[in-house]
């Protein structure tokens, strides 16, 4: 059965408005996308995931100190019909607050992906309007959207029957890549006194 419907169109992937920020960090409590909010505390976000009976599939932590939760199923309505998908909701932290939330759907099929694709393709369009950035890349063809607060992206890849829709925040992630290229630029302090011992 569709689940198309005006009331549940109008309701998914609810953005952020009239989000404000300090110099270092989001005010909390702010919507974002996909049933959680921007800064919201890996904690907060792990007891909501809980409360809602839901299994963590991934939990991870990356060399530049990105913790990746993915979780089974959607926290949101999605417009488009999920049988026979595969849905994942995917959360990144730095810092311990959130920064960027995905949907992670796979397809069964060529047919079913072919009609998945155009569908979200279609929604993001009519809610989003034109889309700012095209590119395709590695099987993978990326739709981008600049908001005020949020950069929105859709990508979608036909050889593995897979569409991301990915919500980053841009206040967040910009603190985020300020800090990895300060980082980058301190000397190593190891290094440093190693060759003063080496003259």
């Amino acid at each position: 059965m569709r689940v198309w419907s005006i009331v549940v169109i109008s309701m998914i992937f609810v953005l952020p408005t009239g989000i404000s920020y300090g110099s270092s960090s989001v005010v909390r409590n702010q919507s974002s996308a996909l049933g959680f909010e921007f800064g919201m505390s890996e904690k907060k976000a792990k007891k909501r995931i809980e409360s809602r009976g839901r299994r963590i599939v991934q939990n991870t932590v990356d060399s530049k100190k990105i913790r990746t939760i993915v979780v089974d199923g959607a926290f949101v309505e999605v417009p488009f019909d999920v049988e026979g998908l595969n849905i994942r909701t995917r959360l990144e932290f730095w810092d311990k607050d959130l920064v960027a939330s995905s949907l992670l759907i796979e397809a069964s099929d060529t047919q079913s992906y072919d009609a998945l694709s155009e569908q979200l393709t279609d929604y993001m369009i009519d809610r989003y309007g034109r889309y700012r950035f095209k590119e395709s890349f590695m099987n993978t063809t990326t739709l981008t959207w600049h908001l005020k607060d949020v950069s929105v992206v859709l990508s979608s890849n036909p050889r593995k029957i897979r569409c991301k829709i990915e919500y980053t925040f841009k206040s967040l992630y910009q603190d985020r890549k300020a800090d990895e290229y300060d980082k980058a630029q301190r000397p190593d302090t190891k290094d440093a006194a190693k060759d003063m011992f080496l003259k």
